[in-house]
């Protein structure tokens, strides 16, 4: 029994799939999130309500002996919800099968939430509606698909994390058949001890994959630290010779601060900073969140974000989260 907590404790680290050992007997489980309120983007949208997440999905566990495997499958439909005719194509959010061993963890992965992007950024993506990711001033996208990972047993609190994404979408170029098996490699190396967690990675995407005349390298560094009721986190990214369109360098650095107040109420703010070789890409943000816990799994909050050259327009939300 020992072995197999452990072995689902490290698959933790690569995926949110989480089902428990009295769970681990094949049958779903069934999760769900919904995010939803009022939302004002200046020079977009009037105060407009709307779902900013509306997901469903089942997860669960095989064990035998030794053998422990866990799958998730979840959809999204949150274009749906927020049509006005309720229609939208489906959109799967996470399909995942992971082996967890004691050589380590072994994920097959057609889509999902992006590891990379939850440990190298989750230190500043405290918040609701701008997001640590591409959709931001950040260039590491939050989800992927193709993906092949495996995860090492951790030694001295620390594991390293490696995965190839083989993309099969068609476009300009065509990544379906570009000659380029392997079109996105990412590695890192993360630590954590004690409320301290540190992180170094680096994404490389081939030219064949991108366009680009060389690869597209996106290296990451975060720092999160626990003290007391208060999250501390920082994360530096540099984007070396951006495909499209200038082969320009680019860096962005954010902190946040997050506190836990009285009577489940808490307060964060972060500021990240973008500079880029190509100016009209510079820009910087600062944000700020409050949130009231209501429930175990609900609670409420307002979100307000400044973007000072308005490469992302400012935007304020009110919502309330519930998740099963």
């Amino acid at each position: 029994m020992k072995l197999k907590t452990a072995l689902i404790s490290m698959a933790v680290v690569t995926c949110s799939v989480q089902p428990t050992i009295a769970q681990a007997d094949g049958g779903p489980v069934l999760f769900g999130n919904l995010n939803a309120g009022i939302q004002k983007v200046q020079g977009e949208t009037d105060l407009d309500g709307q779902a900013f997440e509306a997901s469903i999905g089942v997860k669960g566990a095989y064990k035998k002996d030794d053998f422990l495997m866990l799958y998730k499958l979840e959809a999204e439909f949150t274009e749906a919800v927020n049509n006005e005719e309720g229609k939208s194509d489906l959109e799967i959010k996470n399909a995942s099968i992971v082996f967890p061993t004691k050589y380590g963890v072994f994920v097959i992965e057609p889509r999902g939430e992006s590891a990379h992007q939850r440990d190298l950024y989750g230190a500043v993506d405290i918040f609701e509606n701008n997001e640590a990711d591409n959709s931001t001033l950040w260039g590491q996208p939050d989800e992927g698909s193709s993906v092949f990972a495996y995860v090492t047993p951790a030694f001295n609190n620390i594991v390293v994390k490696a995965a190839v994404l083989t993309l099969n979408s068609e476009g300009t170029p065509n990544s379906n058949y570009n000659q380029n098996d392997v079109d996105v490699f990412d590695i890192r190396v993360l630590y954590e001890n004690e409320g301290l967690r540190i992180g170094l990675g680096n994404s490389a995407a081939s030219a064949k994959q991108t366009g680009a005349n060389d690869t597209f390298n996106t290296t990451a560094f975060t720092l999160g630290y626990e003290l007391g009721n208060t999250h501390l986190g920082l994360t530096w990214e540099h984007q070396g010779d951006h495909p499209a369109p200038f082969d320009s360098d680019t860096d962005v650095i954010g902190v946040v601060a997050d506190v836990k107040l009285n009577d489940g109420w808490s307060v964060g703010m972060g500021y990240t900073d973008k500079d880029s070789e190509h100016d009209a890409w510079d820009d910087s943000a600062t944000t700020v969140i409050v949130r009231k816990q209501i429930l175990e799994n609900v609670y409420a909050y307002a979100e307000g974000a400044d973007y000072k050259e308005n490469t992302v327009s400012d935007n304020f939300s009110i919502g309330i989260n519930v998740s099963f």
